[in-house]
């Protein structure tokens, strides 16, 4: 038999240390995916309120423009 073809029998104990590890690393990955959705949110504000300057910009040298022709 190859090692894939044992099976293991796990203890109860060992059966919820394991299921506590992998709750843990969904907890973490959860605030992970939650600081970054964060940060994602933030740079979403700060990219539209770019953008409504940069509009401004724009805007006030084209009609600057077409009062000079």
């Amino acid at each position: 038999m190859s090692e894939e073809d044992k099976k293991v029998e796990l203890t109860t104990e060992q059966l919820v240390n394991i299921a506590n590890q992998l709750q843990n690393q969904v907890k973490q990955a959860n605030a992970v995916i939650q600081d970054l959705s964060s940060k994602i949110a933030a740079r979403e504000v700060e990219n539209s309120n770019l953008r409504a300057v940069v509009n401004q910009i724009t805007g006030q040298a084209q009609q600057a423009k077409k009062e000079e022709e």
